[in-house]
């Protein structure tokens, strides 16, 4: 082994490299893992519930058919959501980092306007500048809407949601209310830290899926404790904070 005083520069960025490429290979060990576990575990309870609304239905015509239906909907449904974010977290895992400057006003003016197509019921205000320049790349879209559509869904008959998006020197700050009965601790739980054990009792992929794109786009996410409703900060790094 060399002693410290026969250590070159090029010794010590090997040392650096060496240690990114374990640090990033432990995060993609880590992604497959949860990807394994929670669709392990959530496919087999849907699909058992499928199964046996199903073994039900085929002797059943009475009126209880339409209820047990539904139900075989919503598991489906449910179960098509997971797939779906496990497709899209293979999907970037291994896609480069490089940021890029990213105008995100176009982006949430088009996911507005599609939440207000999807939930006619729900009222939405959003105040989105001209102009909302961050250092990022499109597939914050995803997260985005995942937070959007998670807001909807889950603020009763009447959602209530807000959007807002302001900048400062080094950060482009997005928020969104709710006025839903707020998040569950274990859910918070998983978009303010990353906790995946919450995932496999949880509403599933979707939201680790948006926690693992912002942060891995070196953007930052907190959900405030609060009485009622729920609030997501999501802050993007800008391009005058790398001056």
């Amino acid at each position: 082994m060399l002693s410290p005083d026969a250590r070159t520069a090029d010794d010590i960025v090997g040392a650096q490299v060496m240690v990114r490429d374990a640090s990033d290979r432990r995060q993609r060990e880590g992604l497959i893992s949860v990807i394994n576990r929670v669709l392990r575990h959530n496919v087999r309870n849907k699909l058992t519930v499928i199964s046996g609304y199903a073994e039900i239905l085929a002797g059943d015509s009475d009126d209880n058919v339409a209820s047990k239906a539904e139900q075989i909907t919503q598991a489906t449904d449910r179960l098509l959501d997971l797939t779906e974010s496990a497709r899209q977290i293979e999907q970037n895992r291994n896609r480069s980092p490089e940021l890029e400057t990213v105008d995100l006003a176009p982006l949430l003016d088009e996911s507005v306007d599609e939440l207000a197509t999807r939930y006619p019921e729900a009222s939405i205000t959003a105040e989105i500048p001209e102009t909302a320049v961050a250092t990022t790349l499109p597939r914050i879209e995803t997260a985005l809407w995942e937070l959007l559509e998670n807001a909807a869904i889950h603020s009763g008959e009447e959602p209530t949601i807000s959007l807002g998006v302001t900048e400062t020197d080094d950060q482009l700050r997005i928020t969104i209310n709710d006025n839903g009965p707020g998040l569950p601790e274990d859910e918070r739980q998983v978009l303010a830290t990353g906790d995946e054990d919450p995932l496999v009792h949880g509403q599933g992929l979707g939201l680790w899926l948006t926690y693992w794109i912002i942060t891995s786009l070196d953007g930052e996410i907190s959900v405030p404790k609060k009485s009622g409703g729920t609030t997501i900060e999501i802050r993007l790094p800008t391009p005058s904070s790398a001056d």
